[in-house]
C-alpha cells in the first residue's frame, strides 16, 4: 500500500485521478481477500499474536486508503479517518508506521465508539 504515496501521487499530479482511483480500490481489494483469507474471526481463538498482525495490515491499508482518498471523495475519507481516529492527514503520512523509523510501530487499537457508518446497505426491490 506504500505505492500510494508514489504510484497514486504521480497520477494525481498528472491529473489522472481515475488512475489513482483504481490503483487505491485494487489495495483495498487486495487487503479485503487478505483479511478474508486469513479469517481473523477464527484467529481470535487460535493465534493472538498472528491476528494482530493480520488486523494491523488491515487497519494500516485503511488509514493509508482515506488519506489518498481525501482529495477525490473527502466526506467519506473523513468518517473513515475519524473512526480510525486519525487526527494527522498530511500526504506525507501515508507512509506504513512499519516502514518509518521515526513512528512508533503499533497497530491502530484505537478506534473511536462512534457508530460511523460509511456505506449504508442499498435495498433493491
Amino acid at each position: 500500500c506504500w505505492v500510494c504515496l508514489g504510484v497514486v501521487g504521480s497520477h494525481y499530479e498528472d491529473l489522472n485521478f481515475y488512475k489513482g482511483i483504481d490503483e487505491i480500490i485494487a489495495t483495498l481489494q487486495c487487503c479485503n481477500r487478505f483479511f478474508e483469507y486469513n479469517k481473523p474471526w477464527e484467529l481470535a481463538k487460535q493465534d493472538i499474536n498472528k491476528l494482530k498482525c493480520i488486523l494491523h495490515v488491515t487497519m494500516e491499508t485503511l488509514r493509508i486508503s482515506g488519506l489518498a482518498l481525501q482529495p477525490i471523495v473527502p466526506v467519506l475519507a473523513d468518517q473513515l479517518l475519524s473512526k480510525l481516529n486519525i487526527n494527522n492527514r498530511n500526504w506525507n503520512q501515508m507512509m506504513p508506521m512499519w516502514k518509518d523509523e521515526n513512528r512508533i510501530v503499533n497497530p491502530i487499537t484505537n478506534l473511536k465508539k462512534d457508530n460511523i457508518m460509511l456505506f449504508k446497505k442499498l435495498f433493491i426491490n
